[in-house]
């Protein structure tokens, strides 16, 4: 069972829906419910384990921007609420995807999985991205190669490269190969 989920979504339907079914399935110990991340207001959940689950218009820009705009913890999972049409760069940013019509059952599975994935990953503060991203850029390849390798834009990619520097305070590649050699992120034979 999770410590804390809390719910971010602008549809009172939806969010009740949600609330309902963790409830009734006893998926977490407590679970909150805002219609944004505003209506949080230092409300935050002091738990162990979070997993927020919002629909991904709600967010400010991005994960990493939301996070550190709300003060959420590094160690809080992010699962996308998905009942209309966003991009495949924007859903990879989140640990998982609930779509409005997965089963009860499903949605209980993705949450007991983020929960066994932050339990067993190594405490740094990277996201799934981020870590995609520097696997690719210690191995060797250039902005733009991991842009194509990935399907994102070079932009996006450079983006994550400014976030995985800002947050291990790392600022040269060697630095970065180093970091995620220690980190067990990457294997040593893997590197150019």
């Amino acid at each position: 069972m999770v410590d804390c989920i809390v719910i971010i979504e602008r549809s009172d339907i939806i969010r009740q829906g949600l609330y309902s079914i963790f409830s009734k399935h006893k998926i977490a110990h407590k679970v909150c419910s805002y219609e944004s991340f505003d209506a949080i207001n230092g409300n935050s959940c002091a738990c162990e384990h979070i997993i927020i689950i919002t629909n991904p218009s709600c967010l400010n820009d991005n994960i990493d921007k939301t996070r550190k705009h709300y003060n959420i913890p590094q160690n809080a999972n992010f699962i996308a609420l998905v009942y209309s049409y966003f991009k495949k760069d924007i859903l990879n940013s989140f640990d998982d995807v609930i779509y409005i019509d997965d089963k009860p059952s499903t949605i209980a599975n993705k949450i007991e999985a983020c929960k066994k994935d932050n339990n067993s990953a190594n405490k740094h503060p990277l996201s799934k991205r981020e870590i995609e991203i520097l696997k690719e850029l210690v191995k060797g390849l250039t902005n733009k190669e991991v842009a194509e390798e990935l399907c994102l834009s070079v932009h996006t990619v450079v983006t994550h490269r400014k976030n995985i520097m800002e947050k291990t305070g790392i600022k040269s590649l060697s630095g970065l190969a180093v970091y995620a050699i220690v980190n067990g992120i990457i294997d040593i034979q893997e590197i150019k």
